[in-house]
């Protein structure tokens, strides 16, 4: 099959509206049924429960992508000559390393998993690893340019997922079949968002599948995997050890206002969605300048935007609460809400800038931050928890973010500052993990 015409490049403001459009229709949804219909119907116990098997299986199905969404987006900003080769590879070795993570859920019951939570971890698993493949699939869009494409593919996999995790939720009140539902909605998008990607960016083709090339690409891609895997742990290990030392009402109430951060994460998706690739682009083949003051101006405007909200959110938690859930059993998330506010500006500010040292060619130092991140949270956690309860969650969550903002921007203060070169602009550097090009071939 002959390789589809190449993509225009879309501006970055253009694709910040297009995103903007996207995720303001698709989010609300989302956020409408996983956080205030599922506590209504589920209650505090069973809500818990889902929560806590798609915070803990997200950990697992993480050691399966290892970065490679990043590392896609990143290298075939840089050259899209790759993409057929790397993107046929990785869905391959991803959907069988996801297959194999979700069959060994069930070994749960071996350290003290009840059988109904076990089977919510094996559907939140089969969701968990449809959904990242998804993920994947969108890193071509990304790559180049054309976040219409993007759009389009959120607000569609959110009407299925929305669609069957409600037929599931109504039908059998549980968690369990809240996730087969859900899990049966992404699947669908799955399928369509490959078949799009074949017949319009990058063909899927047998004949480029390579032990060699999905090696390559993982051992790229390790240190960025690192810094997304122990982001995770920071943010869901909250809930994960909630619900294991509080038990799943406890965890629900947490996970509520988690669930509301998450949301609001909205913001910074925008805006780091098309910054990684450009800040890619201007890394490898534009000025040091140039990549200071994309940085600097959403930067600024992101924490602008989002300390503002903060204070809202903060003055409003009561408000807020009552109207996601008029369960009693969800009190105890206004004070957890009142703290995580103030978390927010800390967890988006940090996203953008994580973001800005791997596109920095800086993604070791990140990986070695965020491990620190993630010990220096989980110890929180371990500390606070048992004095403070979920309230004590919230204060480590917040702290730790802290930290990796502070962390990111020392790392990143010499970016930008060199030079310029009195003789003139300098050939773009080789990028050393993109696939070697005979990949291609066959």
């Amino acid at each position: 099959m002959s390789e589809p015409a190449p993509t225009k490049r879309e501006g970055l403001l253009k694709n910040l509206a297009w995103l903007t459009v996207g995720n303001a229709a698709a989010k609300p949804l989302w956020f409408l049924f996983i956080t205030a219909i599922c506590t209504r119907v589920l209650g505090a116990a069973e809500y818990g429960t889902l929560l806590a098997a798609l915070a803990l299986v997200g950990l697992v199905v993480g050691l399966t992508e290892m970065g490679t969404n990043a590392y896609v987006t990143r290298e075939l900003s840089r050259q899209p000559g790759a993409s057929s080769s790397l993107f046929t590879n990785l869905l391959a070795g991803r959907s069988a390393l996801g297959l194999l993570a979700v069959a060994l859920l069930p070994l749960g019951q071996v350290v003290g998993y009840a059988t109904h939570e076990v089977a919510a971890l094996t559907a939140a698993g089969a969701y968990t690893v449809a959904f990242r493949l998804n993920e994947l699939c969108r890193t071509l869009y990304r790559a180049r340019e054309v976040l219409r494409y993007e759009a389009a593919s959120i607000v569609s996999e959110r009407l299925l997922t929305v669609g069957g995790g409600l037929a599931g939720l109504l039908t059998t009140r549980s968690a369990v079949g809240t996730l087969l539902g859900m899990s049966a909605g992404i699947l669908v998008a799955l399928l369509a968002n490959v078949a799009w990607i074949h017949g319009r960016l990058s063909p899927v083709r047998r004949a480029v599948l390579s032990l060699r090339t999905l090696g390559d690409a993982y051992r790229a891609s390790v240190p960025i995997g690192l810094v997304f895997l122990f982001m995770m742990v920071v943010n869901v290990g909250g809930i994960v050890l909630v619900e294991a030392t509080l038990g799943n009402a406890e965890a629900g109430r947490y996970g509520a206002a988690y669930k509301l951060l998450e949301m609001l994460q909205l913001l910074p998706t925008i805006i780091c969605t098309p910054l990684l690739p450009r800040l890619s682009y201007l890394q490898l083949h534009g000025t040091a300048q140039g990549f200071r003051r994309v940085l600097l101006r959403s930067a600024l405007g992101l924490t602008a935007a989002t300390v503002a909200i903060a204070a809202v959110l903060s003055l409003t938690a009561p408000v807020v609460v009552r109207l996601l859930t008029a369960d009693a059993s969800f009190e105890g998330t206004i004070a957890i809400l009142r703290v995580m506010a103030w978390a927010y500006p800390f967890m988006a500010v940090g996203m953008l800038l994580l973001y800005a040292l791997v596109a920095a060619d800086l993604h070791r130092y990140a990986a070695v931050l965020t491990a620190a991140a993630a010990v220096l949270s989980t110890g929180g956690l371990l500390a606070l928890i048992p004095v403070y309860g979920a309230l004590g969650a919230a204060f480590a969550f917040g702290g730790t973010h802290a930290v990796v903002v502070v962390g990111a921007a020392w790392g990143l203060r010499h970016v930008g500052r060199e030079a310029p070169d009195p003789v003139g602009p300098q050939a773009p550097r080789p990028s050393p993990s993109l696939p070697r090009p005979e990949h291609e071939a066959g």
